[in-house]
């Protein structure tokens, strides 16, 4: 399992988004209309990250890591933000989804996709989407 998170930010510090201890300190927080700073979802394994960019972003090219350590990857899909499906594109295809992923079927999984959606929307006027890959699942755990 593996945890992502999608943040869109102006400016962006690598460094802080490579440390667990600090990342989710420093960019998790509640906007001025109460929306949270950043969208999280539990995956199986990197490949979902790929389906996830294909069924969401319209996407078959291959994504590119730009900062890594071995706990934590930065994958810049800013080029993709403009090309979000909507929720009526998620209804279209989310049994696809779930029969290429593999995943279970339930509201969680769905809410889950529909969270990326709206946080993708509400934010499009942001230089930079970044999925951020916490390969080891630290983030959540780290005190």
């Amino acid at each position: 399992m593996i945890d992502i998170f999608l943040i869109a930010r102006d400016e962006f510090d690598p460094s802080v988004i490579l440390n667990p201890d600090e990342f989710l300190d420093h960019y998790l927080f509640e906007d001025e209309d109460e929306n949270l700073s950043l969208a999280h979802m539990t995956l199986n394994n990197k490949e979902e990250i790929e389906l996830l960019i294909k069924y969401l972003f319209n996407s078959l090219e291959p994504v590119s890591v730009k900062h890594e350590t071995d706990q934590i990857e930065i994958i810049d899909i800013s080029d993709l933000k403009s090309s979000i499906a909507s929720y009526e594109q998620l209804k279209e295809y989310y049994r696809d989804w779930i029969n290429e992923s593999g995943r279970d079927s339930h509201m969680d999984e769905y809410g889950a996709l529909l969270s990326i959606i709206g946080y993708v929307q509400r934010n499009q006027d942001k230089k930079n989407l970044l999925i951020v890959n916490d390969k080891k699942r630290l983030c959540l755990t780290t005190e």
